[in-house]
């Protein structure tokens, strides 16, 4: 009973062993990762705004990549709360207009990263990201600006004009000499990056996919500024950031970041054959 299992025991160690050489005398092709040997584009879809990357290896498992996402938003709307109240020289006081309000969100990034591949030759799905972020500063505004033709029409002076403070749900401010009222928010301009990801850089095929998700954190001033604003009761447009008129913060801002991609390769890989 003992002897056929000792013959199956030894050819199963015999087969076993002939695997890995025969393995080991094969040759796989596999791309030829060399710096700058392949361009990939692709169209991104991130909470940046919609963009574009284009990404070029400079070592076998480090890759280099710049990407631009834009993202402008503007809208225009009348007024359709209370009619504001002018208060006039000599305690006087009438109804405006309804002002024409404005409302803009306009983000311009670039980012500039490097792609590491950490084991595996390079050869993983998963890879690591650094870099920095450059950015525009001035990105939320809000506008109100009021027709003066009805103060004109009282025989008030462009001085007087001036001087003419607006009470409406949003607070009380001085008209000023441009017939307009802003609440503008300031973002730091530079920022560092920092991602974990899923998809190669440059695809075996002619398509691939990747998913980001990014840490930037923004190093700088983010401030509100307030043209004419005697005081406000509620933050307008800039309640989502919990910013109000004056606000300033200065240090360094964490943020979250995620990214979608299609890429696609331009030129064919160079392949070498490797044996295993």
């Amino acid at each position: 009973m003992k002897t056929p299992i000792i013959v199956t025991m030894a050819a199963l160690l015999l087969c076993s062993s002939a695997i890995p050489s025969q393995a080991r005398g094969k040759k796989v092709p596999l791309p030829e990762r060399r710096p700058f040997s392949n361009v990939a584009l692709s169209l991104d879809l991130s909470t940046f705004g919609p963009g574009i990357s284009a990404v070029t290896p400079i070592h076998r498992d480090v890759s280099l990549k710049a990407s631009y996402y834009l993202m402008p938003v503007f809208s225009s709307m009348q007024s359709d709360d209370d009619y504001p109240i002018a208060l006039l020289p000599r305690d006087r006081a009438i109804e405006m207009p309804f002002p024409e309000s404005r409302t803009a969100f306009n983000s311009n990034v670039f980012k500039l990263a490097v792609d590491w591949v950490p084991g595996n030759q390079g050869k993983s799905i998963f890879y690591l990201s650094g870099g920095i972020i450059l950015q525009n500063t001035k990105t939320i505004w809000y506008r109100e600006t009021y027709d003066t033709s009805v103060l004109h029409d009282l025989g008030l002076s462009p001085e007087e004009i001036q001087d003419v403070h607006i009470i409406n749900g949003y607070g009380e401010y001085r008209l000023g000499n441009d017939s307009k009222v802003e609440h503008v928010l300031y973002r730091p301009p530079f920022g560092l990056y920092f991602g974990i990801g899923v998809g190669r850089p440059i695809p075996k095929r002619r398509v691939g996919f990747r998913a980001e998700l990014g840490l930037p954190l923004y190093i700088g001033t983010t401030r509100v500024s307030a043209d004419g604003w005697e005081s406000s009761h509620i933050e307008t447009i800039f309640t989502p950031f919990s910013f109000s008129p004056g606000i300033i913060r200065r240090g360094i801002t964490p943020s979250l970041c995620l990214t979608f991609q299609v890429t696609v390769k331009l030129f064919r890989d160079r392949e070498k054959m490797k044996s295993y």
